[in-house]
């Protein structure tokens, strides 16, 4: 069920690449046209399907330990220099001072925060430049998209910041990598492999048991997807994200040096984060996420609420599975960071789901329960 890929390719472009290039920039430069005008390691390249990406924003059933029979979704881990060079700017772009920053780096993390400036006043994503991580394992292939993704964007009536921004980007990547290589990239392997060797021992191992116990949990179909996780030295905060790439592929990209990313709770975080791809992967209204966000939708909830409610869900499901079939002492992320305390009404939340998961009360129950917890606009 486990596939780990590490290395990376040559310098080259693969021909399905190629030819998959020139509709993904389209659809890259025609997304930052639309914001503009509302005002709003593989051993080959991996050729995105034909269809739109869509951005991920990235606990039903009593306990069970028995292994899941036929459980086709499957988590792949990806370790790729470039992913962790790049995540590694977007961290220190985004923390305005507060990591130190490498004299010889500091030069390409200016353009990446701006980079971000730009997307943000353009109402665009982070998920139009990292996702091209699945895609493009070389800065020559990254570089090969910022370039036309700079020129459709122009074509196209693209932000001419985002443009600016994309092209400055590209070029110092260029530069900045292969010191990256030489002075970085070793130490943050070690790290990658050691927290790689952690999941192996953990998730990894009980992998079926895990994922069969959140589709059972959460009244969810399995969709027979492989979920994408590239492991990090660091990344932006929080340190881990889940996006839907091109053909609707899951990505997430998990910081394994984050200080609340220790012992299980790594195993927790990439198994919240597989909540993200799993939903997107679903088809229809039956399980209980949408469910619940229905419920909140129907109820008038705060955009807020609606966004946090079904999100602390997953925290508080993925720290039951980690229980159930891994550790029964494990202690859940929301703890530990802080989160749950954050993220109102994560603590009421938590005693009506594990209420659920003891057979206190219905799926339905739960739900009308939970989504009772919101306030209004």
């Amino acid at each position: 069920m486990n596939e780990i890929r590490g290395g990376a390719p040559a310098l080259v472009l693969g021909a399905a690449l190629a030819r998959s290039m020139a509709g993904l920039v389209v659809v890259v430069a025609l997304a930052l046209a639309a914001a503009r005008c509302s005002s709003a390691p593989a051993s080959e390249p991996r050729a995105p399907a034909p269809a739109l990406p869509s951005p991920a924003a990235a606990p039903a059933a009593p306990a069970s330990t028995a292994a899941a029979e036929g459980v086709a979704t499957q988590i792949e881990l990806h370790v790729e220099p470039l992913a962790d060079l790049w995540l590694y700017l977007r961290m220190l772009a985004e923390s305005r001072g507060r990591e130190p920053v490498e004299p010889w780096l500091a030069e390409a993390v200016e353009p990446v925060a701006e980079l971000g400036r730009a997307l943000r006043a353009a109402g665009v994503g982070w998920h139009i430049v990292d996702t091209q991580l699945h895609f493009a394992t070389t800065v020559a292939e990254l570089r090969r998209v910022f370039t036309e993704v700079r020129s459709l964007s122009a074509a196209h009536g693209g932000d001419p910041a985002v443009v600016r921004a994309i092209e400055r980007t590209g070029a110092l990547l260029e530069v900045a990598s292969p010191r990256f290589r030489e002075e970085l990239w070793r130490e943050h392997e070690r790290a990658i492999a050691a927290a790689r060797e952690r999941l192996g021992r953990d998730l990894l191992a009980v992998e079926d048991e895990a994922l069969g116990d959140v589709l059972r949990s959460l009244a969810m179909e399995d969709p027979g997807t492989t979920f994408h996780v590239y492991l990090t030295a660091r990344g932006p905060f929080p340190e881990a994200v889940t996006y839907r790439a091109w053909g609707g592929v899951p990505v997430s990209f998990v910081g394994v040096l984050s200080d609340h990313h220790a012992g299980t709770l790594l195993s927790e975080i990439v198994l919240h984060e597989s909540h993200h791809a799993l939903e997107g992967a679903s088809e229809g209204p039956s399980h209980a996420l949408a469910r619940l966000r229905a419920r909140l939708a129907e109820a008038g909830a705060s955009a807020s609420h609606r966004h946090t409610i079904p999100h602390n869900l997953m925290f508080i499901q993925a720290a039951e599975t980690v229980r159930r079939v891994l550790d029964p002492e494990h202690r859940d992320y929301g703890f530990e960071s802080g989160y749950y305390e954050r993220a109102a009404p994560a603590l009421e939340q938590r005693e009506i789901w594990l209420g659920h998961l003891r057979g206190e009360r219905t799926l339905d129950e739960a739900l009308d329960e939970m989504a009772a917890l919101a306030s209004g606009p």
